[in-house]
């Protein structure tokens, strides 16, 4: 003979018999929400600690960004002049020579390569700006 297994469920609520059982069930509901309706009756909330309002913080200065470009060259040949800026991220740059912007722009990264065609002899000033605020300038001698 085989035997069967026993399987035995858990019950939170006991098993209420006999005639009075249905009443005691209904009796326990109807006190547990009054309880939980009432105006104490909730869960406990337990209060959190207040900060200490004597405890300060001390700014500390945000480090600057370091320049996203570097002035890596200036080239003459003959009436040109070429301006090679090395970039380590995406950024914009002006380069510009005695207020005038230059006439052609290569981009071949990490180098790029702005170009001054047709600059009379003499001593004239490059300036570079970056768009945060990093600056360079570098003075060239075209011609004899």
């Amino acid at each position: 003979m085989t035997r069967g297994h026993n399987i035995v469920a858990f019950s939170p609520v006991p098993v209420l018999k006999g005639r009075w059982g249905p009443w005691l069930l209904a009796i326990s509901v109807v006190l547990m929400l009054a309880v939980a309706c009432s105006p104490g009756g909730g869960p406990t909330i337990a209060p959190t600690e207040t900060p200490d309002p004597t405890a300060t913080l001390t700014p500390s200065p945000t480090p600057g960004a370091g320049p996203e470009w570097t002035l890596e060259e200036v080239r003459v040949d003959g009436s040109t002049v070429n301006v090679l800026i090395r970039v380590y991220s995406t950024t914009v740059v002006e380069v510009t020579m005695n207020g005038r912007a230059a006439e052609r722009n290569d981009d071949n990264y990490p180098i790029l390569k702005y170009t001054f065609h047709d600059v009379a002899p003499g001593k004239h000033t490059v300036h570079v700006r970056g768009i945060i605020g990093h600056q360079a300038t570098a003075e060239v001698t075209v011609g004899g």
